[in-house]
């Protein structure tokens, strides 16, 4: 006989609220998805991780909406078979798996979500099993959180930079990577306390729970995307100094977007002799010149702070053109 702890009793009350919650996250989550690749076209690997977490959730939302007609029409208010518990893990925390990729990938740390709780959907009944499955994706699906948004913090503060414009972004960035994996970390470590002291507490977190890390997973890729659209004209920077014995060394940069595709990045180096250059002598040698151009297709990427030998590889331009002076921008890793 199976053991049914009490805190996996499914109450009515508990359910309906859960589903008013799932419904309505569901329809903001598809409301952002729909404006998002409509008018923001991703690219194939964003576009497929959003629409494998729309499934999931989907999947969440249809099980706990089963569960409600089934507790309130056909058992008149009896908690419903715990079939469903199974398919439930394992969708929450294939969600947060897919948030947790992305926001590894995004900033450049060796971090992997695991998905814990697979085995029970053989056995589903057996509930202090599936009870040890949920506190392990748990406690791994917060611990992930918290690391990657530590680790993300400490690489961005560490980051070189010579601009209070680039410092600024890489605050805001730094406040948004923090607040989103606390977020996600916060409701997870929520559900894993209500666990032990709330059955209608924990049924409600735990069955929104995919719907959370996805809406994380929305706002990523739409702030992103915002990054990636300013249409100021260009950027030009100089710097000047000493290139070698007697030498003195100028180079302009100009970083022009002409269209909303490509940005182009012009390099214009100027070496001469200062000593030649205060003499009278006739034979005195003009400057030498180089000038370089590169035209620069926006593609998938990882952020980095670019230096001009390095504008051959395909970037995103990612920052306010007129207010940045070191140009950031997205190369593939």
């Amino acid at each position: 006989m199976s053991d049914h702890p009490e805190q996996f009793v499914m109450t009515s009350a508990a359910m309906l609220t859960s589903s008013w919650f799932n419904i309505f996250l569901y329809a903001t989550e598809v409301d952002l998805s729909i404006y998002y690749l409509v008018k923001k076209r991703p690219r194939r690997a964003y576009k497929w991780s959003l629409i494998s977490a729309l499934v999931f959730d989907g999947l969440c939302s249809a099980i706990t909406c089963s569960n409600v007609f089934q507790s309130v029409v056909e058992l008149n208010g009896a908690s419903p078979k715990p079939w469903s518990l199974a398919p439930m893990i394992i969708a929450t925390f294939a969600t947060s798996t897919i948030v947790q990729i992305f926001l590894t990938h995004r900033y450049y740390q060796t971090v992997f979500g695991v998905i814990a709780a697979i085995w029970p959907g053989v056995k589903a009944e057996q509930f202090n099993f599936a009870k040890a499955a949920i506190i392990i994706a748990l406690t791994f699906s917060a611990a992930t959180d918290v690391f990657i948004a530590i680790v993300t913090l400490v690489k961005l503060r560490t980051m070189p930079t010579a601009f209070t414009s680039t410092r600024n972004l890489i605050q805001r960035v730094s406040i948004h990577a923090i607040a989103c994996g606390m977020v996600n970390a916060s409701a997870s470590l929520l559900d894993l306390i209500l666990m032990f002291n709330s059955s209608t507490g924990f049924i409600v977190i735990f069955s929104i729970l995919g719907r959370i890390y996805t809406l994380t997973l929305l706002v990523n890729f739409i702030l992103l995307r915002n990054g990636t659209n300013d249409q100021s004209a260009e950027i030009i920077t100089t710097s000047s100094g000493l290139v070698g014995p007697g030498m003195l060394g100028t180079q302009t940069t100009t970083v022009q977007r002409t269209t909303g595709q490509t940005i182009v990045w012009v390099t214009e180096s100027v070496v001469c002799d200062r000593q030649d250059s205060n003499s009278s002598s006739t034979s005195e040698e003009a400057p030498t010149e180089d000038t370089e151009s590169f035209t620069i297709p926006l593609s998938r990427c990882s952020t980095f702070e670019l230096a001009p030998s390095e504008a051959e590889s395909p970037c995103t331009l990612v920052g306010s053109l007129d207010q940045t002076k070191s140009v950031i921008v997205e190369v593939p890793v």
